[in-house]
C-alpha cells in the first residue's frame, strides 16, 4: 500500500522533470499558433531560427559590419507570456533585465509598435539603448520594432533578442515553426494533450507510449494491492473466526471436566 502511494508521484515526477515529459509540435499553420499556445503544458521555445541581419532594415552599414565581422550571435527567437506558465527561458530574461523592463502579460498584444528585447554584449556591440527603434521587415510590410529591455545571458544559452509569438504569425510562414513543450499536468492530461493533438493532425513527438506502459504499471500495482489486502482482511477473519472456535472447544471441555466427577 506505502509503495502504491508514492508510486505514482514519483513517476509523475520523472516524467515532468524529464525527457519523458517532453513533446515537439509541428506541421503548424499560422491559425494553429493561439490553439496551441494556451493548452495545458508549458512552451519552452517557439523553434524558429531568425537572423536579425536578414529581417532588420534599419541597421547602419556601420551594424551590418559589426555583426559580419565580430561573429556576434545575431539570433532572433519567440515568446510568449502565460501567467503561471512560463518558459525557464522568459523566467531567466524578465529576472535578468538590466535596463528597461520586464516581459508582461499586455505584450502578447498586436500593437503597431512592437517590443523587443536585446542581449546586452549585441546591444552594446551594435550601440543600441532602451527605447531605439528598429525597422523589421514581415511578409512584405515593414513593421517598427522599440526595445523595451535588456537583459544579460548569465548562462550564455540565451538567443541575442527575443519578440512576441504574434511577430511570427505577421511574417507569414506556414509549417515551418516548431514548438517545443513539456508537461504541467496529471499523466493522464497529459496524454489526451498528445492524443487530441495527433487526432487534429499535428505532427507530435513524444514518449506517449512510455507513460502509458508506466501508468500500466500503476494500475497493476493497484489491483495486486487490493488483492493483497482483500487476502490480508481474510486471514485476520479467518485467525478471529478459528479463535473464537478453540475458545468455545476449551469452554466445553473445561465444563465437560467439571462435570465428570459428578457423573461418576
Amino acid at each position: 500500500m506505502s509503495l502504491a502511494i508514492k508510486l505514482p508521484d514519483n513517476i509523475y515526477k520523472e516524467v515532468k522533470n524529464s525527457e519523458l515529459g517532453s513533446i515537439n509540435i509541428s506541421n503548424i499553420c499560422l491559425s494553429d499558433i493561439d490553439y496551441l499556445i494556451r493548452q495545458n503544458y508549458i512552451i519552452d521555445s517557439y523553434s524558429y531560427d531568425m537572423l536579425m541581419e536578414n529581417y532588420i532594415t534599419s541597421f547602419t552599414d556601420h551594424q551590418k559590419g559589426i555583426i559580419a565581422t565580430k561573429t556576434l550571435d545575431s539570433g532572433m527567437q519567440f515568446e510568449f507570456y502565460r501567467q503561471g506558465k512560463n518558459s525557464e527561458t522568459l523566467k531567466e530574461i524578465n529576472e535578468q533585465i538590466i535596463k528597461g523592463t520586464v516581459w508582461k502579460e499586455k505584450d502578447n498584444t498586436v500593437t503597431e509598435i512592437c517590443p523587443i528585447w536585446l542581449e546586452d554584449t549585441l546591444a552594446s556591440k551594435l550601440n543600441i539603448d532602451v527605447g531605439a527603434t528598429l525597422i523589421m521587415q514581415t511578409n512584405g510590410d515593414n513593421l517598427q520594432l522599440k526595445v523595451r529591455g535588456i537583459y544579460s545571458d548569465a548562462k550564455d544559452d540565451l538567443p541575442s533578442s527575443y519578440l512576441p509569438v504574434w511577430v511570427y504569425q505577421q511574417i507569414g510562414k506556414d509549417n515551418e515553426l516548431n514548438i517545443w513543450a513539456h508537461c504541467d499536468s496529471g499523466l493522464s492530461e497529459f496524454l489526451k494533450i498528445i492524443g487530441k493533438l495527433k487526432s487534429e493532425y499535428f505532427i507530435v513527438d513524444s514518449f506517449d507510449d512510455t507513460i502509458h506502459s508506466m501508468e500500466f504499471l500503476i494500475y497493476i500495482l493497484y489491483v495486486c494491492t487490493a488483492i493483497l489486502f482483500v487476502l490480508a482482511l481474510q486471514v485476520i477473519t479467518n485467525f478471529f473466526t478459528n479463535q473464537n472456535k478453540i475458545i468455545l472447544q476449551i469452554s466445553y471441555l473445561m465444563q465437560y471436566t467439571k462435570l465428570m466427577p459428578v457423573l461418576l
